[in-house]
């Protein structure tokens, strides 16, 4: 069985097939499970999170019943593992198979694509980890409060990944496709330097100066506005380098070969990147 967070919450079989968690209050009440980690989390917890204080007349029985057809759910995915949904003095918990969660193997994911010393091969492992996002993380149970942490490290090891993936892909001259994973990520992650400096790069090494250009300039604006700093010297120093159009910037780099990789999961992405609008 599989316990799938990286978009709507939802189970699936060892094969793959989904079973849906109809019920909102059933997704909500396995988010509130996962992001425990396998630790405890008390009724009145558990009651509290599903009703946001409208508790029911009797809210012990009602959630019994509500765990009851959550168990249900879990021996759909695989028979037998509506015993990984236990109680215990703490309060209920669920027993987190290896490699049952998508959140945690995405996490290891990134990690491992991270450590590959082939540039081709990082970049193809990257590409694969982040094709494991189906939407935004939890779905719509996302908004609750407490899982705003759970739901913003998720964000940030992706936002790692993409940039990653991007400055890979820079590097060997695979700029085109820099760039169509950039699409979805610069409206995401617009403030993240690293990220934007690739695609300042890519966007001046394919001739497009004036993106380039306008692409610090949005940063500058939105880094002023949110956080009320300056862009790092590293990005100031290439804007300067596009402003005086650096020969350099435009060093011959070694074609990267063909790599098959999967589309990473974005929605509504334009066919061509434009630069960072406000």
């Amino acid at each position: 069985m599989r316990i799938d967070v990286l978009g709507a919450v939802r189970l699936s079989t060892d094969e793959g097939a989904v079973v849906e968690v109809a019920e909102r209050h059933l997704r909500l009440l396995l988010a509130s499970l996962v992001a425990a980690n396998g630790e405890p989390v008390s009724a009145d917890t558990l009651s509290d999170r599903l009703w946001d204080g409208d508790l029911p007349v009797n809210p012990k029985k009602v959630l019994q019943a509500k765990l009851s057809r959550l168990r249900t759910v879990l021996d759909q995915a695989r028979p037998g593992s509506r015993e990984l949904l236990t109680h215990t003095p703490g309060g209920y918990r669920l027993v987190l198979e290896p490699g049952a969660l998508d959140a945690r193997r995405f996490k290891n994911a990134v990690q491992h694509a991270r450590r590959r010393e082939s540039s081709s091969q990082r970049a193809e492992a990257l590409a694969e980890a982040l094709a494991m996002w189906r939407g935004d993380p939890f779905g719509d149970v996302a908004e609750e409060v407490w899982l705003s942490p759970v739901v913003a490290e998720l964000h940030e090891v992706r936002g790692d990944a993409l940039g990653a993936l991007i400055e890979t892909l820079v590097e060997q001259g695979d700029l085109q496709e820099a760039l169509s994973q950039a699409n979805g990520a610069v409206e995401d992650y617009a403030t993240r330097e690293g990220l934007v400096e690739s695609v300042m790069l890519a966007l001046y090494q394919l001739g497009r100066q004036h993106e380039a250009l306008e692409t610090f300039e949005t940063l500058r604006r939105r880094l002023a506005e949110d956080l009320g700093v300056d862009p790092n010297p590293s990005l100031r120093e290439l804007h300067a380098r596009i402003l005086r159009q650096d020969p350099a910037l435009l060093a011959s780099k070694p074609a990267a070969e063909p790599v098959a990789r999967p589309s990473v999961g974005r929605t509504n992405v334009p066919a061509q990147t434009t630069p960072l609008k406000t």
